[in-house]
């Protein structure tokens, strides 16, 4: 997007050296035998709008309506593209906006199917950095601008993204009760042990474990 923007021929090259491997990645994926990795376009599509939209929804609810995701996921990405009118910053912005997308991307195709993803309670990991990037551009929008309007929508971003943050920061998990299988294992010679899927005993899976001889093995 630099590139794009700037047309110098040293930011063209630059440009070019990571899209030519990038884009013979996606081929070697999508030209793999079996299953394709490739996600369908409605599934890209609604996770990248739940990129854009929980970061402002997560404060209200865990799971909003496919509706508000859309609405916000629209709302967000007309702030951004405000925020790339102002010349002085647009080069810098453009390069955060160009980071997001990348990395945003990259979570979609990384994970199958891409609507799994959840910030919270399913592969958090995936939205490490759009989030990261995300920030930085509403941070450099709030403490560049002038007046009180120009801060007041990177303002009333940063509060929904706290707000989402806060409600989500300290996850915690529901005891499992890993020592009576313990026991379990130790005087029957076989137990099922509880394992967390997000933290709560309600989405819990079992593995069945027992004694092989001077080792533990897994049993199907």
């Amino acid at each position: 997007m630099r590139a794009f923007a700037t047309r110098a021929r040293h930011d063209v090259i630059i440009a070019a050296a990571l899209a030519i491997p990038a884009l013979a990645q996606l081929w070697v994926i999508q030209a793999s035998l079996g299953t394709s990795a490739m996600p369908s376009i409605a599934d890209a599509s609604l996770a990248m709008a739940r990129f854009l939209a929980y970061p402002l929804l997560l404060g209200f609810t865990d799971w909003p309506a496919s509706a508000w995701i859309w609405v916000a996921a629209f709302l967000h990405a007309l702030a951004l593209v405000g925020l790339l009118i102002p010349p002085d910053s647009r080069k810098r912005r453009l390069a955060l906006v160009g980071l997001f997308l990348l990395s945003a991307v990259s979570s979609v195709l990384r994970c199958k199917p891409p609507t799994m993803m959840h910030p919270a309670w399913a592969g958090p990991r995936y939205f490490f950095f759009p989030f990261v990037f995300l920030n930085w551009i509403w941070l450099d929008a709030l403490l560049s601008g002038r007046t009180r309007l120009n801060r007041l929508v990177p303002a009333t971003v940063a509060a929904l993204i706290l707000i989402s943050t806060s409600r989500h920061f300290n996850r915690r998990h529901q005891h499992l009760d890993w020592k009576g299988a313990v026991r379990e294992l130790s005087s029957q010679g076989q137990a099922t042990f509880p394992v967390h899927y997000d933290g709560s005993r309600e989405r819990q899976y079992k593995v069945k474990l027992a004694q092989c001889g001077n080792r533990i093995c897994q049993v199907y």
